[in-house]
């Protein structure tokens, strides 16, 4: 920012000219989850209970909002979408969602 005593300096560029940053965070995961939920058939459930979250801790609810973007990210990989439930015992699932 400039100080009182200066002058801003202005420069009208082309937008092409320029690399955007994407909003948020990128996702990281393991392309083994990927690759098993593109094997997933209709009607099964895949449970990944190595992401269990500890649904009594305090920060449970940023953890599996954490997990579900990893395993949106996952599944947007490789163009599927899916429903992410949580079980009991905080293990995500994750089902194909089909179209009706």
């Amino acid at each position: 920012m400039a100080k009182a005593d200066e002058t801003p300096e202005f420069e009208i560029v082309n937008e092409s000219d320029l690399n955007f940053a994407k909003r948020g965070r990128k996702s990281t995961f393991d392309p083994k989850l990927a690759s098993a939920i593109a094997k997933l058939p209709a009607g099964k459930v895949l449970t990944l209970p190595s992401y269990r979250v500890d649904l009594k801790g305090g920060t449970a609810k940023t953890r599996k909002a954490s997990v579900s973007a990893m395993i949106r990210s996952a599944a947007k990989s490789v163009g599927v979408s899916v429903r992410i439930a949580f079980t009991l015992d905080g293990v995500p699932t994750v089902r194909l969602v089909t179209s009706k």
